[in-house]
């Protein structure tokens, strides 16, 4: 509260506030403390405002305007726009703009496994889950010795799909460019388990 009263407006002490006050105070207060800062010019700001709206219904279209308003100060906010997407497949919006969101999303952060795995699954649910698939193997390609993270979402996928032994044999190819990555490891030992 300090260097609020300082610079009452400075984002991240605002956003920092607002954390602080999950434990010590009513969610209608924290919301109302993050709205009245709706006027902001913060991406990051408007983006912790619009997460904290998102979740009741008739606060939906507010924090839908506010991710748009952050989305158009910084465009490349991956975060924004993956908001958006969740938000939109919440209202029921127009699944193919829905799923843009998600796609552009996932590709402007194409290290965020959770983006990459929210796109593959509205694409699925949309009947264009080869599209998505096909990114996911491409993202494994594109990863090559640097993370294993990619790999072990095209498994998860694969799993999921009922191909568990062709998103085993991605963690293994994987595994032969990362010797050293014990997590790796350990999913693969737990892959062998489940398929027997």
């Amino acid at each position: 509260d300090a260097l609020l009263e300082l610079a009452p407006r400075t984002p991240r002490w605002v956003i920092d506030r607002a954390a602080a006050m999950r434990d010590l105070e009513s969610r209608s207060a924290r919301r109302e403390y993050l709205f009245a800062h709706s006027d902001s010019k913060d991406s990051d700001l408007l983006n912790a405002i619009a997460e904290e709206l998102r979740h009741e219904g008739r606060t939906l279209e507010t924090a839908a305007r506010l991710l748009r308003k952050s989305i158009r100060l910084r465009p490349q906010s991956a975060f924004a726009l993956h908001v958006l997407a969740d938000l939109e497949a919440t209202r029921h919006g127009d699944p193919a703009a829905t799923l843009e969101l998600y796609r552009f999303a996932s590709r402007l952060d194409p290290f965020d496994e959770h983006f990459a795995q929210a796109y593959f699954d509205f694409a699925r649910l949309l009947g264009r889950g080869e599209e998505a698939l096909a990114w996911l193997v491409q993202r494994v390609e594109e990863a090559r010795g640097r993370s294993a993270l990619p790999a072990r979402t095209l498994y998860a996928v694969c799993c999921d799909t009922g191909a568990p032994e062709r998103g085993l044999a991605t963690l293994l190819d994987c595994a032969e460019k990362r010797s050293d990555d014990a997590a790796l490891a350990l999913v693969i030992a737990g892959a062998h388990l489940d398929l027997g």
